[in-house]
């Protein structure tokens, strides 16, 4: 009948399911469908000496439609629903847990972060100390040559002022003369005049 229109490619499974309950019964009300009413047929079909066969998927779902009572179909409802918020509560464990650890993670960044400031902070108050210390030292460095020079120039004038002038040039006796009164002038020191002496 089906090869009428286009041809049949699910004879293998035709050949299968022949001889099954299920495809004899439907056989059956597909037959009797224009003279009795469907519940007639499936009454007929189990009554003519085979065994009774389970409940089809359309048939329940038809017996549901029809307002028949079914707890089960409440349940599963309420088993559905029972997982749909246990998935939720672990979800938002998951969720609270990833929070928790992110937060633990941003506190130990600031433990961190806060180390390394006072490490920095550390760091800058050593430098400014070495650099204080070695301001220190430079001072006292220029202050040892200062007191070096000092010591040169009163060893070079004591020198000078202690030179005998009887037995230089007459020049050179000018030159020391010259030299012996800036260094009294310069050390505050008035000259001798010839009444004083």
């Amino acid at each position: 009948m089906f090869e009428n229109n286009e041809p049949f490619t699910y004879l293998h499974c035709w050949k299968l399911l022949k001889d099954e309950v299920k495809w004899s019964d439907r056989m059956v009300e597909l037959n009797a469908a224009a003279s009795k009413p469907p519940q007639a047929a499936a009454e007929s079909g189990s009554n003519n000496g085979q065994p009774a066969r389970p409940e089809g998927r359309d048939a329940a779902k038809r017996r549901k439609t029809d307002g028949g009572p079914d707890t089960s179909a409440s349940s599963t409802a309420f088993a559905v629903l029972q997982q749909m918020n246990d998935r939720c509560e672990e979800s938002g464990q998951q969720q609270e847990a990833h929070m928790q650890k992110i937060l633990g993670m941003k506190e130990n960044k600031i433990a961190l972060e806060e180390k390394m400031y006072e490490l920095h902070k550390q760091d800058v108050e050593r430098r400014a100390t070495l650099k204080e210390e070695q301001l220190k030292l430079t001072k006292m460095d220029i202050e040892v040559r200062d007191k070096q020079s000092e010591a040169q120039l009163l060893t070079a004038e004591i020198g000078i002022m202690g030179a005998d002038l009887e037995k230089l040039a007459p020049n050179v006796k000018a030159y020391y003369l010259a030299m012996q009164a800036e260094i009294m002038k310069r050390r505050g020191i008035r000259s001798p005049t010839s009444s004083d002496m």
